[in-house]
């Protein structure tokens, strides 16, 4: 810690990112199989790595869906952060 102190004391952000899944499942009463289990998983965590990275989720989605490749990947994005 004292040698890397831009590495956070506190696992919040890890704690934040898991109580959204546990709201979502409250309110839709679980999900019915293993494929929604995992395309919930899949939203989820492409919405909060958006979010992390200052990039609208909406917009990411309309791109990739559209396929219009202005907007560049994720992975290119985190990679320049």
């Amino acid at each position: 810690m004292l040698e890397h102190p831009e590495v956070e004391i506190h696992n919040n952000l890890v704690e934040r990112d898991i109580r959204e899944k546990v709201i979502k499942q409250k309110i839709s009463l679980f999900n019915q199989s293993w494929e929604g289990v995992r395309a919930w998983d899949l939203m989820l965590s492409l919405a909060g790595t958006c979010k992390k990275n200052g990039v609208s989720f909406f917009k990411f989605l309309l791109e990739r869906h559209n396929r219009h490749e202005k907007m560049p990947y994720l992975g290119q994005i985190i990679a320049q952060s």
